[in-house]
């Protein structure tokens, strides 16, 4: 479920935490999902692919995946060039 009224408020942006595969976070964003958790955005960020959503304390979290050569990417300056990332189900 994606909250469009969603408002940042001050303080801390949001708390990254890594997964070790697409798969990895296919399956977290899916299982967020079923929890009835509030997706706030799913990212292909060119050097890495996020899942943000809010905790229970709508503090913002954000799981991520960095690609293999994501420094080469963030260091070339990957732009504001990020498209929606879809998940299906098998």
């Amino acid at each position: 479920m994606i909250d469009p009224d969603y408002a940042p408020r001050p303080g801390m942006g949001h708390l990254a935490l890594h997964v070790e595969s697409p798969e990895a976070l296919r399956e977290a964003y899916f299982e967020l999902v079923d929890h009835g958790v509030v997706v706030l955005q799913a990212a292909d960020h060119k050097s890495q692919q996020s899942v943000y959503f809010l905790d229970p304390d709508h503090n913002v979290l954000e799981l991520c995946w960095e690609r293999p050569n994501a420094r080469e990417l963030y260091l070339s300056g990957r732009g504001d060039e990020d498209t929606v990332l879809t998940f299906t189900r098998d």
